[in-house]
């Protein structure tokens, strides 16, 4: 049981279930099962997203890992392609100190392309959000 007396690093890693697609050039969630959900005592944490993925048309794919669903970025990446026929790398990490309270990260995704499809692979290799920290 958590608490503030028995505090221990943890280590939470979630990866995508199939190829996870956005046509938004506005930052959305990719998907919810890649969410990380941890309890924190205000200790600073570590969180990742890696994986492989492309876009569908010449520009550029914005990823970050946000916390709580708000404005608030922990890490960011942005790769630019000038072929639909790369596979880009799309890996960030970043620390965060937070509350103390129930907090979950997420990855997001945009396209800064109209028209464009970024795709995030879930093999070879998978695609993910890593989460590690006393929590």
């Amino acid at each position: 049981m958590a608490t503030w007396d028995n505090r221990t690093p943890k280590y939470i890693s979630n990866s995508f279930t199939t190829n996870r697609t956005t046509t938004s050039t506005n930052v959305m969630e990719i998907n919810l099962e890649v969410r990380g959900q941890f309890l924190t005592w205000g200790d600073r944490f570590t969180a990742a997203c890696y994986g492989c993925g492309n876009e569908s048309a010449t520009g550029q794919i914005v990823s970050e890992i946000k916390l709580d669903g708000t404005s608030t970025t922990i890490s960011d990446f942005s790769q630019g392609q000038t072929s639909t026929a790369i596979v880009l790398n799309i890996n960030t990490s970043g620390q965060y100190s937070t509350t103390e309270s129930e907090h979950y990260i997420m990855i997001s995704d945009y396209n800064n392309y109209s028209g464009g499809m970024a795709t995030w692979f879930y093999s070879s290799p998978p695609s993910g959000l890593i989460l590690t920290g006393t929590l």
